[in-house]
């Protein structure tokens, strides 16, 4: 039996324990985004749930419990062919392994993967968004009001985002995103302001 087998069945069985033991509700798991490469997988966890984006395909992981830990904490899901995951997540500066940016946190990938990667913790209670109807190679515009023509905070490159709850106002949502460098070096963080709502859409829909 492999290393691999092993940690499959350990989080499998992990992951029953928890469920049986003390089910854990959506609403409950933290909001993270978690980043890793070779394979290039994203992990987004919001407050209704987690995406899994591994090379293009996307996935919503029905499954899943998060426990927190004194550093962190550990994430553990299920996915749709039966294997399972497990992050954790650490503090201290992390990276994805292939830039030289650096995360405020650090992630740990095991189970039906094996990899070390960076971590960006959202404000508590937000919820993962798709961003639609923006082009691959655009970029969707994070205001600082509930207008078009207000300051312009940042570009938002990645296709998730996080919706604060209560925040909506003429169509326009507030949010959190993922706030890039503009250089190849220096610190990943959060940046929160407004967008068009038309341009969003609840994860997995």
């Amino acid at each position: 039996m492999t290393r691999q087998t092993v940690s499959a069945r350990i989080a499998a069985a992990t992951l029953s324990m928890l469920v049986v033991s003390a089910p854990v509700q959506a609403a409950t798991l933290p909001s993270y985004w978690c980043s890793f490469t070779e394979p290039f997988i994203s992990i987004f966890s919001g407050a209704d749930g987690v995406v899994l984006a591994n090379s293009g395909a996307v996935e919503v992981v029905k499954q899943a419990v998060f426990r927190a830990g004194a550093e962190g904490g550990v994430l553990i899901g299920q996915m749709k062919n039966g294997g399972h995951f497990v992050l954790k997540i650490r503090t201290g500066a992390g990276s994805d392994g292939m830039s030289d940016q650096e995360y405020p946190m650090t992630g740990v990938l095991s189970g039906a993967f094996n990899i070390n990667g960076g971590c960006v913790r959202l404000p508590r209670g937000s919820r993962v968004m798709q961003v639609v109807g923006v082009a691959p190679d655009d970029t969707l515009n994070l205001r600082a009001a509930p207008s078009a023509s207000s300051l312009l905070l940042d570009r938002i490159r990645l296709q998730y985002l996080w919706l604060l709850s209560g925040k909506a106002k003429g169509g326009w949502v507030r949010v959190a995103a993922i706030s890039f460098p503009a250089g190849e070096e220096g610190k990943i963080g959060v940046s929160q302001g407004w967008v068009n709502g038309k341009f969003l859409r609840p994860a997995g829909r």
